[in-house]
């Protein structure tokens, strides 16, 4: 290996290394074009953030049930999902639960934090690893920070919120492995990693940390010739996954989501993993603005024939002896994306080529493109004598970035329009439960986007224990216009404190109007009709569910009116609500 410090040209060309003060200095400066990236991304999330809870994360219920009854436990903790096992959510739902009662924001802050994490964490271990001048040092980190921090690494939540805090552990491991390559004793950060990655929070693609991990130590005993930590650490990856697979298979049948076409599957799952790789560039967003896949597939075709190259030429620099620290930490990046695409693209070929453009597989596939990048500029960057090479590299560089940037903008337009869908989404909720108990024939977007029978349920507990939407409401109103209007074809749901016995509300029309009622229909309770003669009404609950549907619909339902210049079929204003304390109950 030639990338010790010396003074002079050394045998592979670079320029001579400076002290280390001045390395430093340079390091520093380079990483910072890396803060308006960051603070770009950050205006991109802020963008789509909304108060939701929905999908995966009603998986999480059990353990928010366990804490509020202050008895958590273990089988609480390990929440499973087919091949997946992601306590690390529930560990980070604890600050939440306890300072903010679940809030989508704090969701979305925290998986920010970790693709920022992931992101500046690797641009150090480049910074400190790079052994050539600081112009190209900074472009590099410039480069990958526009792969990385794109919008496509969209903040994630509920199972792939672990996933991508995983991630972040993930590249400290890297980092550590490569940091010390050629320094005589391999750290044993990597071991110390493993389990709380494996187990905590990456759930079925530790499989690509294991792989990375394995070839970084099989690496290190081959090129130093020794063996006892890259041991410990093969080890303690192998008790990891034993202990992981035990758990899992305890809970679901691990290979339930394998296909079972054999061979005939091959071609689709060959399809489905281009498309994935494409995706780490593109993102979601593009597919909605240009309903093909055709993009997908050249950029994927172009990432893995960069990989295959990348792959080889790194192998080769390891079996001359001439490998660098960059070099391993080049392909420990690469083997975590292939091995993760090729595992997905085994396990969920059913979902499609739409399915390949999820944005919760970028956290892992994203390392596809990263490692390509600092490939690419070391290319650029190592002897000019061939400027062919040279020439090839920047062309690559090139397309890449161009991929990247049709992703950056496909899900910067789509943005906003995330938040608005996450704000659909969270507007069923006083719904789904307002319903009484039954079969349940809704949308998937009506039930949270998760099967009722687990949303419905859950959503109930949230409003008993005021979490989520329920926090520091004492009345709750969905449906009304601005001005408390309710509207022809459109229900107005209230609801109370759980417990309340008893909802308190008037109901008028202006003078001239002709008579109308209204339908009331509580989720526990009877339903009646109301007058809407300006009285207060007064709606009982007969259980812990307070709340109320007020319905303009029936055969005796109150005629809308569109007074002049309001083109809106106004039914009837339904007046400031207040319901009744719920009883006490003295302890015991």
């Amino acid at each position: 290996m030639t990338g010790g410090a010396g003074r002079g040209v050394r045998a592979d060309g670079a320029p001579p290394d400076r002290t280390a003060r001045q390395r430093d200095g340079l390091r520093r400066r380079a990483l910072l074009v890396l803060l308006p990236i960051a603070a770009l991304y950050g205006v991109a999330a802020r963008r789509q953030s909304f108060d939701v809870f929905m999908e995966a994360e009603f998986l999480h219920i059990p353990f928010l049930q366990s804490l509020a009854e202050g008895r958590p436990s273990l089988p609480a903790v390990l929440t499973t999902f087919g091949e997946h096992l992601f306590p690390g959510t529930n560990l980070l739902l604890i600050p939440d639960y306890y300072l903010f009662g679940i809030s989508g924001h704090y969701t979305t802050a925290v998986a920010a934090l970790a693709v920022l994490a992931a992101a500046a964490i690797l641009a150090v271990a480049v910074a400190r690893l790079w052994r050539g001048g600081p112009v190209s040092l900074t472009l590099c980190i410039a480069t990958l920070g526009a792969v990385l921090l794109s919008p496509v690494n969209a903040p994630m939540w509920g199972m792939a919120l672990a996933a991508q805090w995983g991630v972040v552990l993930t590249v400290i491991a890297m980092g550590a492995l490569a940091g010390r390559f050629g320094a005589g004793r391999m750290s044993l950060s990597p071991a110390a990693l493993a389990p709380p990655a494996i187990l905590l929070f990456l759930g079925g693609y530790a499989v690509g940390f294991i792989a990375a991990m394995l070839s970084g130590a099989l690496l290190w005993g081959l090129n130093h010739r020794t063996w006892r930590r890259p041991a410990i650490l093969a080890a303690t990856l192998a008790l990891s996954a034993a202990l992981y697979v035990a758990i899992v298979s305890a809970a679901v049948p691990l290979f339930a989501n394998a296909p079972r076409g054999g061979a005939a599957a091959l071609p689709a799952m060959l399809d489905f993993g281009l498309v994935l790789g494409g995706a780490s560039l593109l993102g979601t967003g593009f597919h909605a603005l240009h309903p093909s896949f055709l993009a997908y597939r050249a950029a994927g075709l172009l990432l893995f024939a960069l990989a295959a190259l990348a792959l080889g030429a790194t192998v080769s620099r390891f079996r001359r002896g001439t490998a660098e620290p960059l070099d391993l930490f080049v392909l420990l990046l690469l083997v975590y994306a292939l091995s993760t695409i090729a595992v997905v693209s085994v396990f969920r070929v059913a979902n499609g080529p739409e399915g390949a453009t999820g944005n919760w597989y970028v956290a892992h596939t994203k390392l596809l493109p990263a490692g390509l990048v600092i490939w690419l500029w070391q290319r650029l960057e190592r002897p000019a004598s061939r400027p062919v090479r040279a020439a090839w590299a920047g062309l690559a560089l090139a397309a890449v970035l161009l991929f990247a940037a049709a992703g950056l903008r496909g899900d910067w337009i789509k943005a906003p329009y995330v938040r608005d869908w996450k704000a659909a989404i969270a507007g069923h909720a006083l719904d789904l439960i307002s319903r009484p108990p039954g079969p349940d024939s809704a949308e998937r977007s009506e039930t949270l986007l998760w099967p009722a029978e687990v949303s419905k349920p859950g959503v109930e507990f949230l409003y008993r224990a005021g979490l989520w939407r329920f926090r520091g409401h004492p009345v709750l109103v969905e449906g009304l216009t601005a001005d408390g209007w309710l509207v022809a074809g459109r229900d107005v749901l209230i609801a109370c404190p759980p417990g309340a016995p008893a909802l308190e509300v008037a109901v008028t029309r202006p003078p001239g109007w002709p008579p109308a009622r209204l339908r009331v229909t509580p989720r526990d309770g009877a339903p009646a009709e109301l007058s809407v003669d300006g009285a207060a009404w007064t709606i009982p609950f007969a259980g812990p569910l307070a709340i109320a549907r007020f319905s303009a619909q029936g055969d005796r339902a109150a005629p809308p009116v569109s007074p002049p210049g309001d083109p809106r079929a106004l039914v009837a204003r339904i007046g400031p609500p207040s319901c009744s304390p719920p009883p006490r109950t003295r302890a015991p």
